[in-house]
């Protein structure tokens, strides 16, 4: 859903202005582009999400429709046990936050990334800290909370991302996401940092923070089930969870990318006006074929990723001509992974460096 009301300063995903947002008309298109490519994937869909831009714009007029329509279709139902909107504090009242939950959303994922007001108008949120909290405390009752954080964002400070981790776990949702603040090619972030008007974190302060969140929530009881996501025992993301475990999924709307599960990857056009005008009686996608060699380095990337690593004899079945004993042998840097039960996973230093380890075990195929 691509529409946002104030794009953040350092986002590069797909969005529009709400100018283009013709919801009815999109909300048909979803349809359309589903009684196309059905086939894809099992139905029902174990779970659903909505993701963004900034879902929870829409009316709920329209997202009725759609969730009805699909459920008549038979894309979700009862077994689709986990359904989560993406939500912008500000856009949440007690009469949406009812709604959501009688349509089936169980999880909400909201964006907070700081509970710092100075750090968020810098970053160019459109919510304050306090708005997070009420809006916390709105959907607690209704489902799975998932908070989103930013940590490395220009000029804070160490005890500034401390206060807002604080914040964070006394809220204690089930679920948290933390990334370090990325600087993307083309973005009004970037633009910033490259005219030298803010400067980007040092690595030494991005490891303080990244550890310090890890020790603070595992002491919480938040499990690191990947490099970026922490859960409370049974309140991992399933959706996601399906991304690094290379389950099939659909992704409706422009943008939206799908995979089915074997070597072939799909990517709907980022362009809001050629979706709206599109019949699907031919395809909107642009299509990937995956070759066995980029099959094992994606394998690589999204197991490793996650506490449970990658199952060594899983690789080998998978990938006949690559032995297992590339990934063994010793790393340069010792301690950086480790391997328990045949399995193969990055240690607390490895997470730290998880991308040059990645890399250089990628490198080895």
């Amino acid at each position: 859903m691509p529409f946002c009301r104030r794009k953040c300063i350092y986002c590069d995903f797909y969005s529009v202005g709400e100018r283009l947002a013709d919801r009815e008309s999109l909300v048909r298109k979803y349809l359309e582009e589903f009684d196309a490519r059905r086939h894809e994937i099992p139905l029902p869909a174990k779970t659903l999400y909505l993701g963004g831009g900034t879902p929870s714009l829409m009316p709920v007029e329209q997202l009725s429709a759609l969730v009805e329509a699909l459920s008549a279709r038979g894309a979700i139902g009862e077994s689709t046990t986990e359904r989560t909107i993406e939500i912008n504090p500000d856009d949440v009242t007690e009469d949406k936050a009812v709604a959501w939950s009688r349509l089936g959303f169980n999880r909400f994922s909201i964006g907070v990334q700081s509970f710092d007001d100075t750090l968020l108008r810098t970053i160019g949120r459109r919510h304050d800290a306090a708005s997070a909290r009420r809006v916390v405390e709105t959907l607690q009752p209704l489902g799975d909370v998932s908070l989103d954080l930013i940590f490395a964002l220009p000029e804070q400070t160490v005890e500034q991302w401390r206060q807002t981790v604080a914040e964070a776990v006394a809220l204690r949702p089930q679920h948290i996401s933390a990334y370090a603040l990325m600087y993307e090619e083309g973005t009004p972030l970037t633009r910033l940092r490259d005219n030298g008007t803010i400067r980007e974190a040092d690595d030494d302060i991005y490891l303080e923070m990244f550890s310090y969140l890890t020790d603070t929530l595992a002491a919480a009881g938040y499990r690191q089930y990947e490099i970026s996501n922490y859960a409370l025992p049974g309140h991992e993301s399933r959706h996601n969870s399906a991304y690094w475990d290379g389950t099939p999924y659909l992704g409706l709307g422009p943008a939206a990318h799908s995979y089915d599960g074997r070597r072939t990857r799909r990517a709907n056009p980022a362009d809001i006006r050629r979706y709206l005008k599109h019949n699907f009686i031919t395809p909107f996608f642009n299509q990937e074929t995956l070759t066995d060699c980029e099959l094992a380095e994606e394998y690589l990337l999204t197991r490793l990723r996650t506490a449970r690593g990658i199952d060594l004899s899983d690789f080998q079945r998978r990938f006949p001509s690559l032995s297992a004993d590339l990934l063994t042998r010793p790393l340069p840097t010792p301690d950086l992974v480790a391997i328990e039960n045949n399995r193969l996973h990055l240690t607390r230093a490895g997470i730290m460096t998880s991308d040059a380890v990645i890399l250089a075990l990628a490198q080895r195929l």
